[in-house]
């Protein structure tokens, strides 16, 4: 879970820098994209390839 949270604060720090660097409802869908790319992008990660958790686990 606690990967799960640094992620998620991570994509709100990415969706906060592209509201101030482009403003408006463009910089939010543009966030909330690549919070849901992020998010399938680990779970497929974890499902086919079991090593994606070894390699979390070396990254901290």
């Amino acid at each position: 879970m606690r990967d799960w949270d640094e992620a998620r604060l991570a994509t709100v720090w990415v969706r906060e820098r592209a509201r101030q660097m482009l403003g408006g409802e463009l910089a939010n869908t543009i966030g909330w994209v690549m919070v849901v790319l992020l998010g399938v992008f680990i779970v497929v990660g974890m499902v086919r390839n079991p090593l994606a958790w070894a390699f979390g686990v070396w990254m901290r």
